[in-house]
């Protein structure tokens, strides 16, 4: 009987060491499932990512192009309004100077109109005086602009 006893023992320990075993084997299977699953998580999360920084290194590329484009544009743009400024200083002091004679002198005449206005005008005597006796200097007439 205690060999039959002893046996029993040992085929209920072996029942439990294969339970244990067959337990163990399940954990250590899910533990494994879980470490593949978040080793794909990691995988796709990386690709993810290296499909960002590639798509972002492409548009910082652009960025920088553009904005070296629109570095250019403002510097051309900057010397073309410098070169307006100095052109308009130019013409502000042009237009200061003193027209010649002769163009005074078109400027103070009266207007005329029609051929009898013409004749008139020339038998008032009011000639035009020769190139060597200029008139003291005058400054250029304001232009007339049209009213709207």
């Amino acid at each position: 009987m205690k060999l039959k006893l002893g046996a029993m023992a040992l085929v209920v320990i072996a029942g439990l060491y294969a339970w244990l075993q067959y337990t163990n084997a399940q954990l250590i299977q899910e533990r494994l499932d879980q470490a593949n699953a978040a080793q794909l998580a990691t995988e796709t999360t990386l690709k993810r990512l290296q499909e960002n920084y590639s798509a972002n290194a492409q548009a910082l590329n652009s960025l920088q192009h553009e904005l070296q484009s629109a570095q250019q544009n403002l510097l051309q743009r900057s010397a073309e309004w410098e070169a307006l400024k100095r052109e308009h200083d130019d013409l502000k002091e042009w237009a200061e100077t003193m027209l010649p004679a002769a163009a005074r002198e078109l400027h103070q005449r009266p207007a005329i109109t029609g051929a009898r206005g013409y004749r008139d005008w020339l038998s008032n005597g009011d000639a035009v005086q020769p190139a060597t006796q200029q008139p003291e200097n005058q400054p250029r007439p304001e232009p007339r602009h049209p009213q709207h």
